[in-house]
């Protein structure tokens, strides 16, 4: 392993630094400069769902990987949650609209683990300090692209080829969800200065929460569901209906998903 040859097994902090640095700003190059040569406005927002999709995920996913202790992260810079937020960016961009305007006919499974097999497997393990990898950490790494990056390639295919319309509103609502509900409450608690660790979790609030969200997740989810089964389109508007949708839910709200997001 590389980490090997260096002084203590470790990467020094310089090289960390650089690492960090181009793991972020050329994914995100790339994907500028795909977006600008890309003529095609649907694979446009088809990269762009798969952005949204892999944002919320990756954040998710790493969470249960830093509790599982499959890995966890040195340095204390751009960290959230225990994961660099500039990792967290690159990795949206990359396994988004990097991959699929790079090559978006190539199946998204043969894509991504071309990623695991060339890049991760063999680096992975020698990132220290960066990354302190743990005994099981390619199954961390496996949890991570079947949640995350294989989902968010397979969404852009289908949003640019518009077919498969329920699998595309299902990962629509499933990625929305966890940047709605995870990251984005994260970076506001950061900002304020706190955590998810200052809100109490005692039984009663956990069970009074879960009775006042099922609900609410509910009609959220139906109004998706409306969308895709008598509109023919997504909740989206740069994917919209074909049709407008009056029945159902919203012959009482205009915007469920909305009003049900608002609410929780």
């Amino acid at each position: 392993m590389i980490a090997s040859y260096l002084p203590n097994g470790a990467w020094p902090e310089p090289a960390v630094w650089a690492l960090r640095w181009a793991l972020f700003l050329g994914p995100l190059a790339g994907a500028g400069w795909l977006m600008k040569r890309e003529g095609d406005d649907r694979r446009r927002i088809a990269a762009l769902f798969a952005l949204l999709y892999g944002m919320g995920t990756i954040f998710v996913a790493h969470q249960v990987a830093l509790a599982a202790g499959w890995w966890h992260y040195g340095g204390g810079a751009l960290m959230l949650a225990g994961m660099p937020f500039d990792i967290l960016l690159g990795g949206a961009l990359l396994f988004g609209p990097v991959l699929f305007l790079a090559a978006p006919q190539t199946n998204p499974v043969l894509l991504a683990g071309s990623i695991v097999v060339c890049l991760h497997a063999p680096l992975f393990s020698s990132l220290r300090p960066f990354v302190h990898a743990g005994s099981d950490w390619l199954t961390g790494v496996l949890f991570v692209f079947l949640i995350a990056h294989i989902p968010a390639l397979f969404l852009a295919r289908w949003t640019a080829e518009n077919r498969r319309l329920g699998a595309r509103v299902t990962l629509l609502a499933f990625g929305y969800g966890w940047l709605a509900f995870a990251l984005l409450p994260t970076l506001i608690t950061r900002a304020m200065g706190g955590s998810w660790s200052d809100v109490p979790r005692t039984p009663w609030i956990l069970v009074t929460a879960a009775i006042v969200a099922a609900p609410l997740l509910l009609l959220g989810a139906t109004g998706a569901h409306l969308f895709a089964l008598r509109g023919g389109g997504t909740p989206i508007p740069l994917d919209p209906t074909v049709r407008l949708v009056r029945g159902g839910i919203y012959a009482y709200i205009r915007n469920p998903m909305q009003t049900c997001t608002a609410a929780l």
